[in-house]
């Protein structure tokens, strides 16, 4: 009789070792998602990144397992296991180990990866250290955008002589023509982990406050430098804040690796291994980099190990698996100096690329509306951004209900924390605030909000007390004005609440996690409830609770004696049901049977260098969405971008099921006339782009103008079918 996996006890009917249907092998590294990590997954994750880093794209089936759990995906992400259908024509260059780049620059080891680029660990022979090398895609809208980042960070460098505005540095960039196309390479100092890998090694329970605040005031730093010079970041988040690491750091972690010297190339590299045959090329990544493989594995000499745990964190930003448990004061040390970085989707005041910008929870209300934008984006996103370092939980976390949006319920939000939005963007001009509020000003499907202000959410659900709940908030708030013109600048926080950044005594208590009663005790003496940081109960691990269906409140509220007789928890269960039936809601969109297709219309109007994706309802008279390929990417418009109409109709579909829209009638278009009569390329595009993110597609027809020359084309008058 065989075991499970997850509860270790024999269950019938389980398969034995070794018998046909043994799937154990299989399942053994990736059937508990929850748990923590094994070295054989590890081990498996580290393969896959091998056969990338060697130029052998990892095949389609080999990452169906990792997508049985979602430990394991991200697993996978922060190794850098990407999918080889990016390999192509205008994506990933092939990168490996051991290449001389630029004649100066010695790949060492893969560092990490994005939607845009890959970044790679570097020995640079002129100035004999390590840099980041940063390896855009090669599609002309990538390279665009890379060359858009260039002129944003050399304004950045010049307004900063003295290296003191923590903001990421430059040092080079080049091109680099590949088997995919030509790639810009970018170079930069290598930094340490980022705050997210922080909050992390947190465990999302916050960051302690002496640290948050030493964060809090480089952010500051840095936005009042960048905003001074008419930048606007457009997306920061924790993600986009580094740790800088200091050089000694650097030596340590790559000690064991000495580059030989700049006129020695590897000789496997003198033949492409394209070219080789399958054992030619297995005997030839052999032989490949045999010191950067065993650091993927993990098999470093004891003391590398012993002097990075030394240091707190390593160079490619992994967690130091004791971070939670270190003593905060001794922690703030190592936040001198934090920096900002990608800043591939800034822009600048008087010129900006797109008015899609922000990511979903750190976005301000303007943006959402649609309402013109500027710098005052980025200080609410730093609000967010602290807000959830020192909780571990977003500010704003909104999600799409089936009568209401994603955005509707973001606003939403805010006016329960923040009070309701001013009337002026309410009842103004914004692109899409009639999406969200009627011609009253309210919310159209959102009713009976729950007012909850910052301080009491700070005080009652984060457990603060009730003066640092203040402070906090006090701190938080000019950030998280509504008007942007009287949001508070990083200048002003930096002059006006100095005070805030002084480290207090009391700012190393540790949380305390109370429980609420069912009923209060008669006297404080009667509280003897006070739970201390989770890594002192080992009943409130998360593995453990996961693993057996539980929550934290589970946890505190047996130890607290927190238990409801059936009567008052039937009396709950009812009282919840009657506030359920209260809420009135109304459905944007056609009221429908669940499973029927409500049909809109989709023109596409594509010329030779741009395309339009424009949806009405069927009878053409009103719009639900409206959005082109110039507003995507920031090419120039001299040639057809397929990619963009594709990025627009991803929109579109999103917009169209917000609506409640499943299915479109398409009416395509040329320019028509004495001009061209067929669609430019990003036509197709977009169509297939609309398939298949879902869109029941029904007539499709060709409304192209008919000639001028009186001559007209089969079918009807207004278009034919195809």
């Amino acid at each position: 009789m065989g075991k499970s996996k997850k509860h270790g006890k024999p269950v019938k009917g389980a398969s034995k070792k070794g018998s046909k249907h043994d799937k154990s092998k299989r399942k053994a590294k990736f059937i508990d998602p929850t748990s923590s990590v094994s070295r054989d997954v590890r081990e498996t994750v580290a393969a896959l990144v091998q056969e990338i880093e060697r130029e052998e794209p990892v095949a389609e089936e080999k990452l169906q397992p990792l997508k049985k759990g979602k430990k394991c995906q991200e697993i996978a992400e922060k190794e850098g296991i990407l999918p080889s259908r990016e390999y192509r024509k205008g994506g990933y260059h092939h990168v490996v180990i051991g290449e001389v780049y630029n004649d100066r620059y010695r790949v060492v080891k893969k560092l990490g990866w994005g939607y845009f680029s890959t970044v790679w660990l570097v020995w640079d022979y002129q100035k004999e250290r390590y840099q980041a090398m940063k390896i855009q895609k090669s599609a002309a809208s990538y390279s665009e955008a890379a060359y858009d980042e260039i002129k944003l960070l050399s304004e950045i460098m010049e307004a900063d002589p003295h290296k003191n505005r923590c903001c990421a540095r430059l040092n080079d960039y080049f091109k680099h023509t590949g088997p995919n196309g030509t790639h810009v390479c970018m170079l930069f100092d290598v930094y340490g982990e980022n705050l997210l890998s922080l909050m992390e090694r947190y465990e999302y329970r916050g960051i302690p406050l002496p640290i948050v605040k030493c964060i809090a005031r480089q952010v500051l730093i840095g936005l009042d430098h960048i905003n001074s010079i008419d930048i606007i970041h457009t997306d920061l988040k924790p993600e986009n804040v580094l740790l800088s690491t200091p050089k000694h750091s650097i030596i340590s972690l790559m000690k064991h690796f000495h580059p030989p010297p700049l006129h020695q190339r590897p000789k496997l590299t003198e033949r492409d291994p394209k070219t080789m045959t399958k054992s030619q090329r297995r005997r030839y990544y052999k032989k490949l980099a045999k010191e950067e493989r065993k650091t993927l594995l993990g098999e470093d000499d004891g003391d590398h190990k012993s002097r990075g745990d030394e240091h707190g964190s390593n160079e490619n930003g992994d967690a130091d698996s004791e971070g939670s448990k270190t003593d905060p004061e001794s922690e703030v040390e190592r936040f001198h100096h934090v920096i900002l970085a990608d800043f591939g989707n800034s822009c600048w005041t008087y010129k900006q690329f797109t008015d899609e910008v922000q990511t979903r929870q750190y976005r301000c209300p303007e943006v959402i509306l649609g309402e013109p934008y500027s710098t005052p984006i980025d200080i609410w996103s730093c609000a967010c951004m602290i807000f959830e370092l020192i909780t571990g939980q977003f500010l704003f976390d909104p999600k799409k209900g089936d009568d209401y949006s994603r955005d509707e319920d973001h606003l939403a939000l805010m006016s329960e924390l923040l009070g309701d939005l001013p009337e002026s963007m309410r009842l103004g001009d914004g692109k899409y605030r009639s999406y969200y509020y009627n011609s009253k000003g309210d919310l159209r499907n959102i009713k009976d909000l729950q007012y909850w202000v910052l301080e009491d959410v700070l005080h009652q659900r984060h457990k603060f007390t009730k003066k640092k709940a203040k402070e906090i908030a006090d701190f938080l708030l000019p950030m998280l004005e509504y008007a942007p013109d009287t949001r508070a600048t990083p200048a002003a926080m930096l002059r006006d609440h100095d005070a805030f950044f002084d480290i207090q005594d009391d700012d190393y208590a540790p949380l305390e996690l109370t429980a609420k009663r069912s009923r209060q005790p008669d006297n404080d003496a009667d509280r003897s409830d006070t739970f201390r940081y989770w890594e002192e109960h080992p009943i409130l691990n998360r593995t453990y609770l996961e693993e057996r269906g539980l929550t934290i409140a589970d946890i505190q509220s047996v130890l607290a004696g927190n238990f409801l007789d059936d009567a008052a928890a039937h009396e709950a269960a009812a009282e919840a049901t009657r506030m359920s039936k209260k809420q009135e809601v109304k459905a944007y969109g056609p009221n429908v049977k669940k499973g029927d297709l409500v049909y809109g219309v989709v023109h596409i109007y594509a010329s030779f260098n741009d395309t339009f994706v424009h949806v009405t309802d069927t009878s053409g008279r009103e719009t639900y969405v409206k959005v082109t390929g110039g507003m995507k990417v920031k090419a120039d418009r001299d040639e057809s971008s397929p990619y963009a109409a594709m990025m627009a109709a991803q929109d579109v579909v999103a917009r169209c099921k917000e609506c409640g829209i499943n299915a479109l009638h398409v009416k395509m278009r040329a320019v028509g006339g004495v001009r061209t009569k067929s669609p430019g390329p990003g036509a197709q595009a977009a169509l297939r782009a609309l398939a298949r993110a879902g869109m029941k597609i029904g007539r499709i027809e060709d409304v192209t103008p008919i000639p001028t020359d009186s001559t007209r084309r089969k079918g009807s008058r207004r278009g034919r079918r195809l």
